[in-house]
């Protein structure tokens, strides 16, 4: 894990740089990297606690990246760059709701509406619970 870290660590710094510079299209490449190394550590760490604490200490390459879609949907509109913000968003959020529910041992299935278990099982599948 501690050298996947590193890397990540080293494309997110690469991409602030880039960002500084105007050269928002090569910044979003190397955050992407950055964001792909970070999911598949994140995947790779068993432990359900190490996991929210892991992913705690990148929340700033999630917050940067969705600045920098928002900065891209500024220049070009068309592109759909606010739509991938707001689902990043929404999804970094819902992992974390999850993970949260899921280290407090709250068995978020007990007495739901049997409607409603397709839908917590998506969720659960895309934030990467089971």
């Amino acid at each position: 894990m501690g050298l996947l870290a590193e890397q990540a660590q080293s494309l997110y710094n690469i991409a602030k740089l880039q960002r500084q510079n105007n050269q928002l299209q090569a910044a979003l490449t190397e955050i992407d990297k950055a964001i792909a190394i970070i999911k598949n550590i994140r995947q790779e760490v068993t432990s359900q606690g190490l996991r929210t604490s892991y992913f705690a200490t990148v929340e700033d390459y999630y917050k940067f990246y969705i600045g920098l879609l928002m900065q891209l949907h500024k220049k070009d509109p068309s592109k759909g760059y606010d739509a991938l913000a707001l689902n990043i968003s929404e999804r970094a959020r819902a992992r974390g709701l999850v993970e949260l529910l899921t280290e407090a041992h709250a068995n978020i299935r007990k007495d739901i509406d049997p409607k409603l278990l397709p839908i917590m099982s998506s969720l659960c599948i895309l934030v990467g619970i089971e």
